[in-house]
């Protein structure tokens, strides 16, 4: 049963996502477009002279204005990706919707396991999608900076490097464990008798400050413990509270993925006798 949940989900999830990200794809041509333009222009202006100078300087300047506000469009592109997940949860299980989904022959497990895998799949889809614009975009632009100049030293893009492909990671562990906090705000919001969106909202600051406060206390103790062990690190070595932070917050996104599935498994027990 899993796996039908799994493919309603991602039907559901698919049918407004996926017009978004090739939407996206339009945009990454657009921001191409734009920059290039800014490039070309730029160029020009540095070589006219007067009023032309001016005009092309000018026209160089909203052409990469455009290029800036498509880049901040495909950056957007994530936080749509999480809040269309986040609406798709809160729609199928708290709203009339949820009538259906709840008395389904499923256990309160394989409706949130479900919910969270198909938003994972997509969210991922959704970091390579923009990852590949920009880097795309970015690249296109380098090409034509060199080409203008009359360079013979155009390469190919580089691969991620393993410290990019960390950060990555991290990201990614960082959203996933936001979209599980998110969905145990809604199930908690849902238990209020009026106004159950804005008590998700306050739910879900309240998680975001005891998650902020955790962490900074977990950081100090860290950050004395490290102090007094300093000088056993050699002058000029690696400074190890950098990767302790890390560590730090790896560890709490993994808890508050824990404690908000627990939550969500809970609270659908209670809004329905699932097993």
């Amino acid at each position: 049963m899993l796996g039908k949940l799994f493919k309603y989900d991602m039907a559901a999830l698919t049918r407004v996502l996926a017009p978004l990200h090739l939407a996206a794809l339009g945009v990454a041509l657009l921001a191409a477009v734009c920059g290039l333009a800014g490039n070309g222009l730029g160029q020009a202006a540095h070589q006219a002279s007067g009023s032309a100078g001016k005009l092309f300087g000018m026209f160089a300047g909203f052409a990469f204005m455009a290029f800036g506000v498509c880049l901040f469009l495909l950056l957007v592109l994530t936080l749509a990706t999480f809040f269309v997940a986040v609406h798709r949860f809160y729609a199928n299980l708290f709203t009339d919707e949820g009538y259906l989904t709840l008395t389904l022959p499923v256990t309160a497990h394989q409706i949130v396991i479900s919910k969270v895998l198909a938003a994972a799949l997509w969210l991922l889809v959704d970091f390579l999608v923009v990852g590949a614009c920009v880097a795309m975009v970015l690249f296109a632009m380098d090409v034509f900076s060199e080409i203008l100049s009359r360079s013979d030293q155009v390469g190919l893009p580089s691969l991620p490097t393993p410290s990019e492909w960390l950060s990555f990671a991290h990201s990614f562990l960082q959203i996933i464990a936001w979209l599980i906090a998110a969905y145990a705000a809604l199930a908690a919001g849902s238990a209020a008798a009026r106004h159950k969106v804005a008590a998700s909202i306050g739910a879900f600051l309240l998680i975001a400050v005891a998650v902020g406060v955790v962490t900074a206390l977990l950081n100090v103790f860290a950050f004395s413990a490290l102090s007094a062990l300093a000088p056993a690190y050699p002058i000029g070595s690696l400074d190890p509270y950098g990767p302790a932070s890390n560590m730090i917050g790896n560890v709490v996104m993994v808890a508050l993925a824990a404690c908000s599935y627990v939550a969500c498994v809970v609270r659908l027990k209670r809004h329905v006798n699932l097993a």
